[in-house]
């Protein structure tokens, strides 16, 4: 089921919501929002905020592609009910989404493969360079650095080669003083 949802009044504008219709005499059904966030995500602050996901439980880490991507879990209690919601940032290319699915706490499972589905048959280029750029880009950094310095010491050797070559022909010639230690 599509719900449509007025989207000028927030920031964030929602593109599409899915809902399941509660089972098992449950309040709640799982339910998939999926939200443009106007703009794209930054790789390098994702990593960092990976590097420090141990620090929060609820920040876990997903993946799309070959990416690995942030899951934040929520969990809220509603009198004697328990809600979980799972939101995934995703690093499209010209805009990034969020994924949203929750409902009741006890069909997590469910709503982990559902969010785990919707990452797995996403498909989209990403601003977010692979592992293999990632490897090329430092190869090509090494090279950078290799020739920034690999070219002044050829040039330095070079120039003392030809210093003491020209410095023994003008010794055998007599017009340099030998040198006295």
């Amino acid at each position: 089921m599509t719900v449509s949802v007025d989207t000028k009044a927030r920031s964030i504008a929602v593109l599409y919501i899915f809902t399941r219709k509660p089972r098992d005499g449950r309040h709640c059904g799982v339910a998939v929002e999926i939200e443009r966030l106007r703009g794209t995500i930054d790789q390098r602050e994702v990593k960092q905020t990976l590097a420090n996901a141990g620090l929060d439980p609820s920040l876990q880490v997903g993946k799309w592609k070959d990416f690995k991507v942030l899951v934040l879990r929520v969990t809220e209690s509603k009198g004697d009910r328990t809600y979980v919601k799972l939101t995934t940032l995703v690093p499209l290319e010209r805009e990034a989404i969020q994924i949203k699915v929750f409902g009741d706490a006890a069909d997590e499972r469910e709503i982990r493969g559902i969010n785990q589905d919707l990452l797995d048959n996403l498909d989209g280029p990403s601003n977010w360079a692979t592992p293999e750029e990632h490897i090329a880009d430092k190869f090509e950094h090494l090279g950078l650095l290799a020739l920034s310095i690999g070219i002044p010491v050829v040039l330095i050797l070079f120039g003392m080669r030809q210093s003491r070559a020209r410095n023994r022909l003008l010794r055998e010639r007599g017009e340099l003083a030998p040198i006295s230690h």
